[in-house]
């Protein structure tokens, strides 16, 4: 996901590449040395997807590993297929 801004990801939608609506991007966190984005925070659209992490707030800890494409709306990709 080279050259976007954090700023571009608040609130986007975010969907799984098996057609899943996850919820929407709250927030990230990022590596303090090198800068690189390590997880998205997701507000859930539901109480589902149990195969995320969750932070003690109920956000989804989303791995950049799982994210699969950016336009109108963030796409990952389910974790059983990420390897």
């Amino acid at each position: 996901m080279p050259g976007v801004l954090a700023n571009a990801l608040d609130d986007k939608p975010v969907l799984s590449t098996d057609g899943r609506e996850v919820g929407t991007v709250y927030n990230l966190t990022m590596d303090r040395q090198t800068g690189k984005l390590e997880t998205l925070l997701v507000d859930p659209i539901d109480n589902g997807f149990k195969e995320f992490e969750r932070t003690d707030d109920g956000y989804l800890r989303i791995p950049t590993a799982m994210i699969n494409g950016l336009s109108d709306q963030l796409m990952i990709t389910p974790p059983e297929r990420v390897n």
